[in-house]
């Protein structure tokens, strides 16, 4: 017997049931009884065909258990002989609380509990303390105490978290141990696969295409604002009261939301606000020491630092527990950037910490690491921990309202970044080394941070300069490639910066393939003037040519406030070349690019990982004066590949039956590619016509 055939409508209505069996094993059943939103929906019986309509529709699935990715083994019930609830304070009740000073050791402080702010945040309390300290006295809590345990009767009640811009008494929030033990039991052991997307998107990934064509930074987190702000490297940060961090305010903060960098460049530091500003995470230069693998300082082995050096990482790692400081070092090396908190509670291998989020990204990779002290800076304005990584011992897992969860004994992963900069004018060669930390968001950031960061330490932040500069970016799937360009403007380094870490940003955030930096090599030459010139004039030794002629183009150039200068070009013709007018361009890098775009516009587009890799491989340095020649033959390019010199009928018959969207006219092929590299930045084109004819 014939099986009849289902309608589209009832094709859907099968592929909804079969969803929803899968649904349902993976930990999620489908809502199929309850009316959610009324609207009409569309449903087929496979009788008839007819269309019946019901007045409600299902919006999606209902969560009943939590996904695998997510089950963590070995929860911890809340310890009534070690913590203490929320319900048992009371106000006036004193203890002390653990942090560090100065230093690697925690040292006591006083505390009295004022009370409890019930409902903070949803179904959960904040307690109130006031702090006492030699080091608090008429400053406030400290960014960088966030984390420090509080006790009462010998029992922990929870982490100071929070304080009160321009407070001039150490009143703190303390979120609730109760809350912090959530965070800790959900911070998982091992492999955690966050997915392959995780940490990007398309729109970063479109942000990051817009910054290397525009070479204009604006933060990957904020992709569709209507009109960023964006700034080149002859633009000098704001100096307004929101870029300098002034509270306009009395409000809550969370006691470590700054980010501390060494960074001084003001265009590193613009990067590194733009980057951070939609995070809430306010960026403090200067605000740590650079620490964790550089060849010429490492943080455990600072003999005159407060604490002495670090001889042995793995007993420090044992021995942190409530009270210790604790870093999260993006960036170690020659720079440092890191969040500096301090340990609530510890049992194992496992840690909760901060009181508050991060970033508040959830489940994560973050890299974790014990913290030096080097001083409380008592700021009027926010007074913080001078502090600094002392080397990875484990991994952030968790980073969620109430804390952030973390596991000793695995590493985040990090890539390479080396920079080498030559200004002879001030100190000749320097060498410098960094690990950034791999993330698709923000470490393409520390990639034009740190190369900025080198260029300032070697040769200068800005001013009139010419820069030659190369970079090569290796991926962990293979893909590697070599750049060089050139730049005289103001901060003519900056462009460097931005091109490497856009490309960076574009591979790791592609939608293709998940792929992840293994290291970035970039290395700069400056000098102190402004080699500008541009081309005027052009001519050629003939009127007109045979096939397998020599060619001589000559060229005028009209340097910045100096005398014309002339150079010249031969090549010999192809010898079966037909006799005709053919275009021969000799131009600057810009005219070099625009000319393949105008000859093969489908050249441009992206269709696959492949495609765009072969896209950010394009370079023309603008050093260089380019030569072509040019035929006016047509063809076709079909996913960028060149079919060329076709005839009419076969054209025809591609665009007939090929995808649109994969197809684009071909105009003319390119007979001579040629180059002379200069000293020079070029600007400016001239274009001529070679008449080729058997027959003169």
């Amino acid at each position: 017997m014939k099986m009849p055939s289902l309608s589209r409508f009832a094709l859907a209505a099968a592929l909804t049931v079969a969803i929803s069996s899968r649904a349902a094993v993976a930990g999620y059943a489908p809502v199929v009884d309850t009316p959610t939103t009324a609207v009409t929906a569309a449903v087929a019986t496979e009788s008839d065909g007819r269309v019946v309509r019901s007045t409600t529709r299902n919006t999606g699935l209902e969560l009943t258990t939590r996904p695998a990715d997510f089950t963590v083994t070995g929860a911890l019930a809340f310890d009534e002989t070690k913590m203490m609830r929320v319900a048992d304070l009371r106000p006036g009740m004193k203890g002390y609380g653990l942090t560090v000073f100065n230093g690697i050791k925690p040292e006591k402080f006083e505390a009295e509990v004022i009370g409890v702010r019930h409902r903070t945040w949803p179904k959960d309390d904040m307690i109130l303390c006031l702090l006492k300290h030699p080091m608090l006295d008429g400053i406030g809590v400290v960014a960088g105490m966030s984390g420090s345990p509080v006790y009462m009767d010998g029992k922990v009640i929870g982490a100071v978290a929070y304080g009160w811009s321009t407070s001039k008494e150490a009143l703190a929030g303390v979120t609730p141990i109760e809350s912090m033990m959530g965070v800790f039991n959900a911070t998982p052991r091992g492999e955690v696969d966050l997915g392959d997307g995780a940490g990007s998107s398309k729109n970063a990934y479109n942000a990051f295409m817009e910054m290397r064509r525009t070479l204009a930074f604006k933060s990957p987190f904020e992709p569709s604002k209507a009109a960023p702000e964006q700034f080149r490297a002859d633009e000098f940060p704001e100096s307004d009261r929101t870029r300098l961090g002034l509270p306009e305010q009395f409000t809550m903060q969370p006691l470590s939301a700054p980010l501390y960098v060494t960074a001084s460049s003001p265009a590193a530091v613009r990067i590194l606000r733009e980057t951070f500003a939609p995070l809430g995470v306010e960026v403090v230069p200067g605000g740590m020491a650079a620490s964790g693998g550089a060849p010429k300082f490492n943080a455990q082995n600072a003999e005159n630092a407060p604490g002495g050096p670090v001889t042995d990482l793995k007993a420090l790692a044992d021995e942190v527990s409530g009270g210790y400081g604790l870093a999260i070092p993006f960036v170690e090396g020659d720079m440092g950037a890191a969040g500096v908190g301090t340990v609530t509670y510890r049992s194992g291998d496992r840690l909760v910490a901060f009181g508050h989020p991060m970033f508040g990204m959830g489940l994560v990779k973050y890299p974790m690491a014990p913290a030096r002290v080097n001083t409380i800076v008592k700021s009027i304005v926010r007074p913080f921990k001078l502090g600094e990584s002392v080397g990875q011992v484990g991994m952030v897992k968790q980073d969620r309202l109430p804390a952030i969860g973390g596991v000793f004994g695995e590493q985040a992963k990090m890539f390479d970044v080396r920079t080498t900069v030559d200004d002879q004018n001030y100190t000749g060669k320097h060498d410098y080394s960094f690990r950034v930390w791999n993330d698709k968001m923000i470490g393409p950031s520390f990639v034009m941070t740190t190369i900025e960061e080198s260029i300032g330490a070697a040769s200068r932040y800005g001013g009139d300069s010419a820069a030659l500069f190369r970079y090569s970016l290796a991926f962990d799937d293979g893909t590697s490639f070599t750049k060089e360009d050139y730049s005289a403007d103001y901060g003519a380094g900056m462009m460097g910066a931005l091109m490497a870490g856009s490309d960076v940003g574009v591979l790791m955030n592609n939608p293709y393939k998940k792929v992840s930096p293994s290291s970035v090599e970039f290395a700069l030459r400056v000098t102190d003037r402004l080699p500008q010139v541009e081309i005027v004039r052009a001519e050629l030794d003939k009127a007109s040519y045979k096939p397998g002629e020599t060619v001589t183009v000559k060229w005028e150039l009209q340097p910045y406030r100096k005398p014309r200068t002339s150079m010249k070009y031969s090549f010999q013709l192809p010898g079966d070349l037909p006799d005709g007018d053919f275009t021969l361009m000799v131009g600057d890098a810009y005219r070099r690019e625009s000319l393949d775009m105008m000859r093969n516009p489908g050249g441009a587009r992206i269709w696959d990982y492949a495609s765009l890799v072969d896209y950010l491989k394009r370079n023309y340095p603008r050093n260089k004066i380019y030569i072509t020649l040019e035929d006016r033959d047509s063809g076709v390019a079909v996913r960028g590949k060149e079919l060329p010199k076709l005839p009419g009928s076969v054209i025809d018959t591609i665009n007939a039956t090929a995808d649109r969207t994969e197809v684009a006219p071909l105009s003319g092929n390119v007979l001579v590619d040629a180059d002379i590299v200069t000293e020079s930045e070029i600007s400016g084109s001239q274009s001529l016509t070679v008449k080729v004819a058997r027959r003169n």
